[in-house]
């Protein structure tokens, strides 16, 4: 593309006459600036060479070029959050942020994504791999909530994305069982086929090490000034809730009125790379037992803690009277 622009440079100043070959010169050297900016977005550690930027779907005007963060709990809509970031413009690197490391997606399918993330990992301090972001571009992460990290991501806009931790724990169970990640397959409550009892197994068995180990050090980040929260039960709940949703992180971002509607859809409708076959339908899995060993493990003490939503809010009825 290059090449043929400079021919095109020397054959205007070959042809045209010399009154009219600055403004040719200028026109197509601008041309030649545009490729040059393209080009540099396409960098490794930004997005796939073969990917096409995104088009903006849900809106009418330029969103202003922040940097964008999300951090999520896991299992918290991760994906749906950045599908809808890209509905709205933003462009994603391909990271999936850590502290001393990141997950680089942009060469990757999702079936590679799914099965084997290891193969995509990088070694990297945070705040050099937060530099990697550019002004448009998001990255995510399940960032833990220490003063490092606060301090890191402040120049950065932050959507911090929660969901109820029974299902999230649920949805993980789910997807450690469709991919075998984390050695699922070797786990007790693996081979059960009654969703329940797998349900109440994981709860006894892996579930505590997971609260430990993946959620209970995001503690802090709903209570931090300058951060947007997103609840994934209202991008996945009533429809005109979702709409409100969408629109205050176009909002947040500074952007004009989008079509929430069409973020929406867009977003939803997308295949991501931890989401599960259908959404989590609590009542298939949970049960009164399941609910006392829940809360014996602390669930929903760091339910609470991490900002999720309210027990209050959860039709609580889909599992209140379910015996194991």
């Amino acid at each position: 593309m290059l090449l043929l622009l400079m021919c095109h440079v020397l054959h205007a100043n070959a042809t045209t006459p010399v009154t009219r070959r600055g403004t040719a010169r200028k026109s197509i050297l601008r041309h030649l600036a545009i490729c040059v900016i393209i080009r540099r977005r396409r960098e490794p550690g930004s997005y796939s060479d073969s990917e096409e930027p995104s088009i903006p779907i849900g809106k009418v005007d330029v969103m202003p070029d922040h940097r964008v963060i999300v951090v999520s709990i896991p299992k918290s809509g991760t994906y749906l959050v950045a599908e809808l970031l890209k509905a709205l413009g933003y462009r994603w690197t391909g990271m999936h942020l850590a502290e001393t490391a990141y997950t680089d997606y942009s060469n990757s399918n999702l079936e590679q994504a799914r099965q084997d993330p290891g193969r995509f990992a990088r070694s990297e301090p945070l705040s050099t791999s937060l530099g990697r972001i550019r002004p448009g571009e998001f990255a995510v992460g399940h960032l833990p909530f220490k003063d490092e990290v606060i301090e890191a991501t402040r120049p950065l806009k932050c959507l911090y994305v929660t969901r109820d931790l029974r299902s999230a724990l649920i949805s993980y169970m789910r997807f450690m069982h469709s991919t075998g990640r984390l050695g699922a397959k070797h786990l007790a409550w693996y081979p059960l086929a009654d969703l329940r009892q797998r349900c109440l197994v994981f709860l006894q068995t892996t579930a505590p090490y997971m609260l430990k180990r993946f959620y209970d050090g995001m503690v802090g980040w709903s209570k931090l000034d300058g951060v947007l929260h997103v609840r994934f039960e209202d991008l996945t709940g009533e429809v005109a809730r979702a709409r409100q949703v969408i629109e205050s992180v176009a909002s947040y971002l500074g952007g004009p009125h989008c079509d929430a509607a069409s973020v929406l859809r867009t977003s939803l409708a997308t295949e991501t790379i931890t989401k599960s076959d259908g959404l989590t339908r609590l009542e298939d899995y949970w049960s009164s037992i399941a609910e006392r060993r829940f809360i014996e493990i602390g669930g929903q003490e760091l339910n609470v803690r991490l900002g999720c939503t309210p027990i209050a809010e959860i039709p609580y009825a889909m599992f209140r009277n379910h015996a194991a």
